[in-house]
């Protein structure tokens, strides 16, 4: 009996839909904000884009490096890209 019940847990582990890491880990505004980072937009434009402060753009790229473990905007461009933000 207690095999089955492993063996059901298992195939539903399996069998369940996987969230990608983009949901989990960042919220529409900063999926915005990378966007915008992956089109080329510098911290001013995406300023006067959002209609924020450049140091709410600052403060929320430091928070998407670190929650993406990036350490440059190269690679969240290609974590972006990987984790397909769109």
């Amino acid at each position: 009996m207690e095999n089955l019940f492993q063996v059901k847990e298992i195939s539903e582990l399996i069998n369940k839909k996987p969230v990608s890491v983009n949901e989990k880990l960042l919220t529409p505004r900063k999926k915005g904000i990378i966007r915008l980072i992956c089109d080329k937009r510098s911290t001013q434009e995406i300023s006067e884009i959002l209609h924020i402060s450049t140091h709410t753009i600052y403060n929320h790229r430091k928070s998407i490096l670190a929650k993406t473990n990036q350490d440059t905007t190269a690679g969240l461009v290609k974590w972006a890209i990987e984790n397909e933000i769109d």
